[in-house]
């Protein structure tokens, strides 16, 4: 109970309701095209060890996007370049299509009316080891593209998608998609992008969705599933609701053949992750956390000459060797040379300077 108390006290002030949800999310509860399952550091890029997708490209070489279902190849754990086994615990599995989900939402920048589409059918998810939520086929005129659905989206549904933010908060209906700095506070929104204009990063798996909390400055403060606030610029789109198949969470694999069929190979069942109820201590809440680009640096290269470099050692800093290490030794006594005659010259005209 005192730890529970605590962490009520560390919830943010502003929260109307401090009530503490614990959700028990299984191994295979996420969508593993999205996030990956594998326990890495924070500051590396996440990596897919599960399946390969060929994704198809036009004449030119990029990418071609299609609606129809990819080819892929499981790797089941391998890394697809070295070959070498990065995750231990994947492999098999039953071979499901792999659709392309069409991540990005674009509309008019300015003050016209908001892009129409249309939804044609709502795809069930064909397997759960592939993707968690249900998928949407949309069609704006002759193109086609597949989105992930909304809790309560159905065939025939008008979504409109805007990227102007007025100066009142739009009401927008579920499936629409807007900047988070057009919505109402306290909104329920899905797909949510990172930084503008690079596609749906939070809240993409089965029932996930994020609130919009509060503003701060030119951002706007998001929760997380976590319970983590990330401050996003308000430009950054978002699909209002939340994803459909809000009752994966409760759904349970039952036998241990369900889980081969998932992609997963027999693990220990010795190690268990512990929970408040087994003494872990709950700590309080991590900070906010504001989200920036990390800077690019110039690189540029230094040359620092000198005359006291042995060979064996010029040949281990420069990597030259021969006719190379004979070039950059003339290159120096030149210089040398140079600034010597310079220093003479400098002396001279003071010498000169002194006479008169």
């Amino acid at each position: 109970m005192f730890n529970l108390r605590c962490l009520l006290q560390s919830l943010p002030v502003h929260s109307d309701q401090k009530v503490l949800s614990i959700a028990a999310r299984s191994m295979w509860n996420c969508t593993h095209l999205d996030r990956v399952n594998v326990k890495r550091n924070k500051k590396t890029p996440a990596k897919n060890y599960r399946r390969m997708v060929f994704y198809p490209t036009d004449h030119k070489g990029d990418l071609a996007y299609t609606v129809e279902p990819l080819y892929y190849r499981h790797l089941a754990g391998r890394d697809p370049v070295s070959g070498r086994v990065i995750v231990d615990g994947l492999g098999g599995g039953i071979k499901e299509k792999v659709q392309w989900v069409h991540i990005h939402r674009q509309g008019p920048t300015d003050d016209s009316p908001p892009k129409q589409e249309k939804v044609l059918q709502i795809i069930k998810t064909p397997s759960q080891s592939v993707r968690t939520a249900d998928l949407a086929l949309v069609g704006d005129g002759d193109f086609l593209k597949l989105i992930l659905a909304t809790e309560n989206m159905k065939a025939g549904d008008i979504i409109k998608t805007s990227q102007f933010i007025p100066r009142i908060a739009v009401r927008a209906s579920e499936g629409d998609a807007y900047p988070v700095g057009a919505l109402p506070l306290g909104s329920r929104v899905c797909c949510v992008e990172k930084f503008p204009g690079e596609g749906a990063h939070y809240a993409r798996s089965a029932g996930n969705s994020v609130l919009l909390v509060r503003n701060l400055h030119d951002t706007i403060v998001i929760q997380l599933p976590s319970k983590q606030e990330v401050a996003i610029s308000k430009h950054c789109m978002a699909v209002v609701g939340r994803i459909s198949n809000p009752d994966h969470i409760n759904d349970h694999i039952g036998t241990p053949n369900r889980l081969r069929e998932l992609g997963n190979r027999p693990r220990s069942g010795l190690w268990q992750r512990k929970t408040g109820h087994d003494g872990r201590k709950i700590r309080p809440l991590p900070p906010l956390k504001i989200v920036k680009r990390s800077p690019e640096y110039d690189t540029f290269q230094l040359t620092m000459p000198t005359m006291r470099i042995k060979t064996k050692a010029l040949n281990k800093k420069t990597g030259l060797g021969g006719a190379g290490e004979q070039l950059y030794e003339e290159k120096l006594r030149r210089l040398r040379r140079e600034e010597e005659a310079l220093g003479a010259r400098n002396g001279f005209l003071m010498e000169k300077k002194d006479s008169y």
